[in-house]
């Protein structure tokens, strides 16, 4: 009797876990089992864990919930919280209890469990294999080597030097000023007007724009865009294009 329940509850364990019962044995040892049935097996102890996966998600949405309704009930002047970025680039915001609400919520839904970082990096490189993140002439953009180092854990390699991404990020500083400051500095004659105009183009037709908009943001934004037009035309007219 004492054996059988021992080995009941091994069995339960071996459930419980998610581990497949070919991985608890010595057929795998001998290496007799292909690449494709190895990922098969490897996608059945992943949906076993499902259910765990989908309740742990549960509990941290609603501990989310509880923490956003005392942040709405409790903070009512204004505070000060810090964003660090991937590449570790430090962003101060302000806020206040009114600022949180129910409509700038998104739950992501993606399958975290079927994406590893080890499945990403793979991705990835059969991405970069197929040239599928190539542009038209068959060469990769900084913008794009970029995004890709980040996801693969290198970012902070080439975005420091990269004047591309230090133009973009600079015309995103300028957004947020406006923004929270309703203060925007001149454009620069070393920027890049093209990046510039884009992102703050970009910006303008964001809804995050769109819930602060005034007829002040929007004439102080529409005369910086301009200012980057006219020095981008006189660059243009100088260099004889």
């Amino acid at each position: 009797d004492f054996q059988n329940e021992e080995n009941s509850l091994l069995n339960e364990f071996i459930n419980v876990s998610g581990v497949n019962d070919l991985a608890t044995s010595d057929y795998l040892a001998g290496g007799n089992i292909s690449g494709v049935a190895l990922q098969l097996f490897i996608e059945q102890d992943e949906v076993k864990m499902l259910t765990t996966v989908e309740e742990i998600k549960s509990c941290v949405k609603n501990i989310a919930k509880q923490i956003l309704r005392l942040y709405k009930q409790f903070v009512i002047t204004s505070h000060v919280s810090r964003i660090i970025g991937a590449n570790g680039k430090i962003e101060l915001f302000h806020w206040k209890g009114s600022d949180v609400n129910s409509e700038e919520i998104v739950f992501d839904v993606d399958g975290e469990l079927n994406e590893s970082p080890a499945q990403k990096r793979s991705m990835i490189f059969e991405l970069l294999k197929s040239g599928l993140l190539h542009d038209n002439n068959g060469q990769m953009s900084s913008y794009t080597k970029n995004k890709v180092l980040e996801q693969l854990g290198f970012g902070i390699w080439e975005t420091s030097r990269d004047l591309n991404t230090l133009h973009r990020n600079s015309a995103i500083k300028e957004n947020n000023e406006l923004l929270h400051n309703s203060q925007i500095k001149s454009p620069y004659e070393i920027d890049d007007h093209d990046i510039h105009i884009s992102e703050h183009i970009a910006f303008v037709l964001s809804g995050e724009f769109e819930k602060y908009k005034n007829d002040e943001l929007e004439t102080k934004m529409l005369n910086h865009i301009n200012k980057h037009k006219s020095m981008l035309n006189k660059t243009k007219i100088s260099s004889g294009e």
